[in-house]
């Protein structure tokens, strides 16, 4: 028993790329070790419960078979790696998980609450249900559940003045505490936004009006680009950050398509390139294009195409993953891409200033560096002190209302348009704004204590992307797809590592990023 219970303890971090070389990622330190065979052997030795000092001392023979490979060693040699075994035990490079007491380090309170919304920067609204499109994997479409159902229902600008002013008014009775000298986004959203253009452009005349010391706003829209040609002189007179959806090419465009099943690729396209012409500085400041990554493209076929068709470097998504209802599993399967993680080699050399973070894979890449490098910091705070003196949070789920308010065309309130609909923060009733700030400190908490054995359980955690309200929270057993249990996130550490090990380049790049995305 006793045994046993020594074994479940020696969960080390012990990693083997497809070079066949092996690492030692020591979390809590943080540092990842490429270690010398003999090194690596021992820690398997002592992984499977042999007592390393008598096997040492027992040793006569002049090899040790490791990994299908025979090894020539001294005995000298074994007691040097032997040294360095006990070294590193003894400062707690073995063990392979740190400790999130998710439940303790985020709860909130309703001053939190209301002080993130008094702070927010982005204004979002969703003007309308309504698209004059039918994407085959639309996220409002056939197969997905966790949104309301499409009514063809506008929003009414007299919600949207509503909104404006009681944000504005948070922000005058907090103004000495929030961030000032700041742009604040109002930006739309659909279905197709520009299918309720007259709330768009009342609501630009009235946000103009707004006068607010160190305060100003900028717009943005995301559209599918098939109503542009009648609106484009609008967006460009009011500066708006523009951003198309459009997945590359004509063949990698087929899954936007209209009711008919007619394509939109050549609408979209010769409005883009009519706007391009039209407008050329606009278009090079303001404009870019978002693409879905599915069967019918890939992040190479896409950057490449953006980048000699319009010079511009696209935000790459992948299909999103959440929401997907069981009897609609099998046709998301079929257009959901398998080879993505491979096709990082893909990308050639001349695409030297994309930012890696935007490719699905390479973000995991860049926070396995940030996390377990040891030397990336991203404030002064962790630069500073020690790292088992600071809380870090587990999940990617944002503190509500810090980056973003979202308004829904029914009049749910959210903070953020990725959220499911049934985890609505507030409503707007009768035009009136219904925000209790301790019910939703109260909402928070409670599902925050419901993740957090889950959380704690993860061998992911300290990388998670996750936002819990892309889970099934009601559910009496939470489940999350990016849960790793140890073996699984060695074998992620191992892609890692491999990757970098084959494009050791790329090491370089990401670092760069890094820098740069943080204005260094």
């Amino acid at each position: 028993m006793g045994v046993t219970c020594e074994l479940a303890k020696r969960k080390i971090m012990l990693i083997k790329t497809q070079k066949e070389n092996f690492y030692l990622l020591a979390p809590g330190i943080p540092q990842v070790l490429l270690l010398h065979p003999i090194l690596a052997y021992l820690i398997k030795l002592y992984e499977s419960g042999v007592d390393l000092k008598n096997w040492i001392n027992s040793f006569k023979s002049n090899y040790i078979n490791f990994e299908g490979k025979k090894i020539k060693v001294e005995k000298d040699t074994i007691r040097y790696y032997y040294e360095y075994f006990m070294f590193l035990k003894e400062h707690n490079y073995f063990n392979s998980k740190k400790t999130v007491e998710l439940e303790k380090v985020r709860h909130y309170r309703a001053e939190n609450i209301k002080f993130y919304l008094a702070n927010t920067d982005h204004i979002s609204f969703e003007v309308t249900d309504s698209c004059n499109m039918k994407c085959v994997y639309c996220g409002y479409g056939e197969l997905y559940n966790g949104y309301d159902k499409r009514r063809g229902k506008k929003l009414s600008i007299k919600i949207g003045k509503n909104v404006i002013d009681y944000i504005m008014a948070l922000k005058k009775e907090y103004f000495p505490f929030i961030k000032t000298h700041r742009k604040i986004a109002v930006s739309f959203y659909g279905g197709e936004p520009l299918l309720n253009f007259s709330f768009i452009k009342e609501m630009v005349d009235y946000v103009k009006g707004i006068k607010l010391p160190t305060l100003s706003f900028i717009f943005s829209i995301t559209t599918n680009g098939t109503l542009l040609d009648k609106y484009m002189d609008f967006l460009v007179d009011n500066n708006f950050l523009l951003l198309i959806s459009l997945d590359g090419n004509k063949e990698n465009n087929e899954y936007r398509i209209f009711p008919d099943h007619t394509p939109s690729y050549e609408i979209v396209y010769n409005n883009a390139l009519r706007l391009k012409n039209r407008y050329p500085e606009y278009f090079e400041k303001f404009v870019n294009f978002i693409s879905v990554i599915h069967n019918k493209n890939s992040p190479y076929q896409v950057l490449k195409y953006f980048k000699e068709t319009f010079n511009k470097r696209p935000i790459v998504l992948g299909l999103s993953g959440v929401g997907i209802k069981p009897e609609k599993r099998k046709d998301y399967e079929k257009i959901k891409r398998k080879t993505i993680d491979t096709e990082i080699k893909e990308i050639p050399i001349y695409y030297k200033d994309i930012k890696l973070s935007e490719m699905p894979k390479l973000k995991g890449i860049e926070a396995f560096i940030k996390a377990y490098s040891g030397c990336v910091y991203d404030n002064i705070n962790s630069f500073l002190y020690n790292k088992d003196n600071i809380n870090y949070i587990t999940t990617g789920t944002c503190n509500p209302f810090e980056k973003k308010v979202f308004i829904t065309v029914n009049g749910k309130i959210f903070p953020c348009e990725r959220i499911m609909h049934k985890y609505y923060c507030g409503r707007i009733e009768k035009e009136k704004i219904n925000l209790d700030f301790q019910e939703i400190a109260d909402k928070y908490n409670k599902y925050y204590k419901k993740m957090a054995k889950l959380c704690n359980n993860c061998y992911n955690n300290e990388l998670c992307g996750q936002c819990i309200f892309q889970l099934n929270l009601e559910e009496k057993r939470v489940r999350c797809d990016n849960f790793l249990n140890y073996n699984d996130f060695l074998e992620k550490s191992s892609f890692v590592i491999s990757l970098l090990e084959e494009m050791p380049k790329l090491y370089k790049r990401i670092m760069r990023n890094i820098e740069i995305e943080s204005e260094i």
